[in-house]
């Protein structure tokens, strides 16, 4: 998968991998919103879900994995114009990654950014 994100369009999502189901307020492309994180300690995986700033349900239960482009294939009117990617630090091969192993200073990090036309 090759992209490019527009210069000084990416934000690093702040996850803390200690706490199974944390929220945060954050500024995406001009607006805030607010993206809620699960562990499913049964699948061995997060989950997110995009609320809009007033608390509006945008995207929920997607599924977080390794090179996928989150909310490119959504058409859903208020959620933010760039896409939720993550992306391997250690540039491994493993497709696979832990509870710990997500979030700022860690192997996988999640991290927003409008595409580049290219």
């Amino acid at each position: 998968m090759a992209f490019e994100f527009s210069q000084d369009s990416v934000v690093e999502i702040p996850i803390d991998p200690t706490i199974p189901f944390q929220s945060i307020t954050i500024p995406l492309s001009g607006s805030s919103y607010k993206l809620s994180f699960k562990y499913n300690t049964r699948l061995d995986t997060w989950f997110m879900d995009i609320l809009s700033s007033n608390g509006s349900q945008l995207l929920s239960g997607c599924k977080l994995c390794l090179g996928v482009l989150i909310s490119e294939s959504h058409t859903i009117e208020g959620l933010p114009p760039g896409v939720f990617v993550l992306v391997d630090s250690k540039d491994t091969t493993e497709d696979e990654f832990g509870r710990y192993e997500l979030g700022s200073g860690r192997r996988v990090r999640l991290v927003y950014g409008e595409i580049s036309q290219i």
